[in-house]
């Protein structure tokens, strides 16, 4: 908490984020209305929520180690001062610029479905046009209910909703294919009894699961490996650079996250 050794973020990191946790309903003159000082301090009720939204806020900005997803539970409390105030008039053009994070995800739709955006076809999971156009459509519709819907509450909610949902169905295919490690797993599950290393200090037993190891995956420094190979001449390697290894070769590569994972194997098995 004091020196993070993950995660450590300045102190202004939630300070910086409260306008994209505030919207959209804090981005209307009444919703940010709501956070004066003396409002939040008007009657029993608000003040409670004050204490439990603006408490939380200071005293995870003191700690050095910081996520955006460690203050969800205080969403509620915001949502609780943000709603009491909203007017009651329906929204119209004048009033898009509430839906500019929508907005922004149906024009980046347009944009990697043209090639504009080069660094998601860097990664090597290009984006499909069927995920994309999933993305823009629920992202338009959202933006219809902002538009058409008479209750103003709603009407806004419609908003993050559309936004979260078009975000999930946009990137679900560069999701499942970056963050799923089941061909991981598939691959280095063979050679559980003749040992499995990798050279990944951050690895925290992920391969255990997904291959359904019944033997420890080692953690190696880099001098370490020799020693291990001697050892497991018939076990397999995992590291996450392009660095070579002196009597190992490369026999696969598969992506995880936004790195690489490459299996290597004593030369002599591998031939």
């Amino acid at each position: 908490m004091v020196a993070s050794f993950a995660h450590r973020k300045p102190w202004w990191f939630y300070a910086a984020l409260l306008p994209a946790m505030i919207w959209p309903f804090g981005w209307t003159g009444a919703g940010f209305g709501a956070l004066r000082p003396r409002r939040l301090w008007a009657d029993p009720g608000t003040r409670l929520a004050a204490v439990w939204a603006v408490g939380a806020v200071v005293a995870f900005s003191l700690i050095s180690g910081k996520q955006a997803h460690y203050l969800l539970p205080e969403l509620p409390a915001l949502a609780l001062l943000l709603s009491g105030g909203l007017p009651a008039r329906r929204w119209g053009r004048r009033d898009l610029w509430l839906a500019a994070p929508v907005i922004g995800l149906i024009l980046a739709s347009l944009a990697t479905g043209a090639g504009f955006i080069p660094v998601l076809a860097r990664l090597g999971d290009p984006l499909p046009l069927w995920s994309l156009a999933l993305g823009g459509l629920c992202a338009l519709t959202g933006l219809a209910a902002f538009l058409r819907l008479r209750t103003p509450v709603m009407a806004l909610a419609a908003l993050p909703l559309a936004l979260m949902i078009g975000l999930h169905l946009g990137l679900s295919p560069l999701l499942f294919a970056r963050y799923d490690m089941t061909d991981l797993g598939r691959a280095v599950a063979p050679h559980d009894a003749a040992g499995i290393a990798v050279t990944d200090g951050t690895y925290h037993a992920q391969l255990n699961f997904s291959g359904r190891l019944l033997n420890p995956v080692a953690r190696l420094s880099d001098d370490a490996v020799a020693g291990w190979l001697r050892d497991h001449p018939g076990g397999v390697l995992l590291d996450q650079t392009d660095r070579p290894f002196p009597g190992m070769t490369p026999v696969l590569r598969l992506p995880f996250r936004d790195r690489t994972y490459t299996l290597h194997r004593s030369q002599e098995v591998a031939q």
